[in-house]
Order: structure tokens, then C-alpha cells, then sequence
């Protein structure tokens, strides 16, 4: 397997191999191999994935009292940001943050937005997210219990739904 060759691919859930060994570890193990995302980057060699990462574009529509009409608001929401064990620290993390980055930009998104667990928070990811132009803004307790419980996934911390673990969001303004 090199390093030094490999691409960014921008897949959808639907033409995305799930045979890649990375992608399918995270998967099976988090959602019984389905894919909840409607976006993924994926930076990849000949041989297999190096690491991906996986957001959504959220339309919400707000009503506004005082003008008297709705005023759509678009937010990114960056869910996994993974990169191979055996290829950190090589950059790849920051080109799939970066194209990730780049395409919410294109949509037209006001915010992005990435909780990120509090036992996983570490120097790196902070570094790396302030590189970016994210900043901490708030901490949510219990932030994956609904989706735990819906999406039937079993947490690394926690174990089996509901997932307790407290999020740091980070927030990029556009």
C-alpha cells in the first residue's frame, strides 16, 4: 500500500464500495452496513481506502415574525472524519476536511457544523478543526441518544443504545 499516491474521491452512498476494508469495519460495526450520509469524500490508493469523511447539507426553513416570510437557512453537518491508523498525520485528514469544506461552501451553507465526542476530542482534531475555521462553541449532553436509538448503533463508550457521550460542537461560519 503507498501513501503517496492517492485521491480524493467525492462517491455517493449509493456507487460507494462498501468492500474497502476501513469503510467496511466503521460501517458494519456503527450501522450494520448501511450508509446514513448523503455526502462522502474518500482518499484512496490503488490498494484500499485511507480514510473518509462523511457530512450532510440540511435545508431549514425559519419563519420570521417580522418580516412575515420564511428565510432559508443552510447548514453542513460533518458526521465522520476517519483516517486509517496505519496513514495519519500525513495529511490526509486535513484534504478531506478541506474538500468537505469546499463543497458546503459550494452548497451555499451559512454554517458547518461538527460535534465531535468529548472522550475522543484531541489535540490533533482541535488543531486541525482550528485550522479550518472551526471553533468550539457549546457542549450537548446525550447529542447521539435519538439517533443511537433509531439508528440501532452501538457506541465504543457506551455500548448498546442509548448513547450517553456529550458533544463538543464545533462551528465554521460562512
Amino acid at each position: 500500500m503507498s501513501y503517496d499516491n492517492y485521491s480524493i474521491q467525492d462517491v455517493t452512498p449509493a456507487t460507494l464500495r462498501l468492500s474497502e476494508s476501513l469503510l467496511k469495519r466503521y460501517f458494519n460495526n456503527m450501522y450494520s452496513g448501511v450508509i446514513p450520509y448523503s455526502k462522502i469524500e474518500v482518499a484512496c490508493n490503488a490498494d484500499d481506502v485511507l480514510g473518509f469523511i462523511a457530512y450532510d447539507i440540511l435545508y431549514i426553513d425559519s419563519y420570521n415574525p417580522l418580516h412575515g416570510k420564511g428565510t432559508e437557512f443552510i447548514q453542513g453537518k460533518i458526521s465522520v472524519l476517519l483516517v486509517d491508523s496505519l496513514f495519519r498525520f500525513r495529511g490526509i485528514g486535513s484534504r478531506l476536511l478541506g474538500a468537505a469544506c469546499v463543497n458546503l461552501i459550494k452548497s451555499k451553507c451559512n454554517i458547518i457544523v461538527f460535534p465531535i465526542r468529548k472522550y475522543c476530542r484531541s489535540d490533533y482534531i482541535v488543531e486541525l478543526l482550528n485550522k479550518f475555521g472551526f471553533y468550539a462553541e457549546d457542549e450537548i449532553k446525550e447529542y447521539w441518544k435519538y439517533e443511537s436509538l433509531c439508528k440501532k448503533y452501538k457506541c465504543k463508550v457506551c455500548g448498546a443504545p442509548p448513547c450517553k457521550c456529550t458533544a463538543i460542537m464545533f462551528i465554521k461560519k460562512i
